[in-house]
């Protein structure tokens, strides 16, 4: 029996991550290794390629809606959701690591601040963010509160 065209594909994806990261991946790849944690056994370059051609980028996909992750080709409802667990871990990861940093004293890091928190959302949000008195963001110092108090 022949074996299928991406046979070992996902081992060798993994092998190039450990040994060096993502340096030296293309988009695609990125995406793919990504997927292979939600798809079992089977190719998954041609859903990769195609969350790519209709999101644009690595964080056009994280950002995108979980009902338009859902109707991409090959993606289905555990993959969907699988990419936003990775998105909301990628960003409490970065949370949590600018708890404490003096993250929020100059402009430029206050904007990276708020867009990593609030800059793939779909609508308008009231967020306040707590900080100590040499700039640092309290643990769990960001409330943002929901649409309905605002109206």
């Amino acid at each position: 029996m022949e074996r299928p065209h991406y046979h070992g594909h996902r081992k060798r994806l993994r092998e190039r991550f450990l040994k060096s990261g993502l340096a030296g991946f293309a988009e695609h790849e990125v995406i793919e290794l990504l997927l292979t944690l939600a798809i079992p056994r089977s190719d998954v370059k041609q859903p990769a390629k195609a969350l790519l051609e209709r999101f644009g980028s690595l964080r056009g996909v994280l950002d995108a809606p979980l009902v338009e992750l859902r109707s991409v080709t090959g993606v289905g409802e555990v993959a969907a959701v699988g990419l936003q667990v990775i998105r909301e871990s990628a960003t409490l990861y970065l949370q949590q690591a600018s708890e404490g940093a003096e993250v929020l004293r100059d402009p430029q890091r206050l904007g990276d601040f708020w867009r990593m928190r609030i800059g793939a959302l779909g609508h308008e949000v009231f967020a306040v963010a707590y900080l100590d008195s040499a700039y640092r963001l309290l643990r769990n110092g960001v409330e943002r509160y929901p649409e309905a108090l605002l109206s």
